[in-house]
């Protein structure tokens, strides 16, 4: 088998809405795409990431959510143990 074979032979393209609010991008590789989307993070300020990583935050620990969508209270403990000499 050709090592070829594998690749996508596909022009890129950009298609683009009037408000620029969403667009499609056609990538020649993985590689290349990943390589967008690392550029695209470099992009982002401090606020947009902090609300990305709420996002995902709320979903991969979303058994720890109430249904309202608010957090569970954590325990608050304080023990104060004697020094070891």
């Amino acid at each position: 088998m050709n090592s070829d074979s594998h690749k996508v032979n596909e022009p890129q393209a950009e298609y683009q809405k009037s408000d620029n609010s969403r667009t499609i991008h056609f990538f020649s590789s993985f590689d290349e795409q990943e390589e967008f989307h690392r550029k695209q993070m470099a992009l982002l300020t401090h606020e947009e990431l902090l609300t990305k990583l709420d996002q995902m935050r709320r979903y991969f620990l979303r058994e720890h959510l109430f249904s309202d969508g608010s957090w569970k209270p954590l325990a608050k403990t304080i023990r104060i143990n004697t020094p070891h000499p």
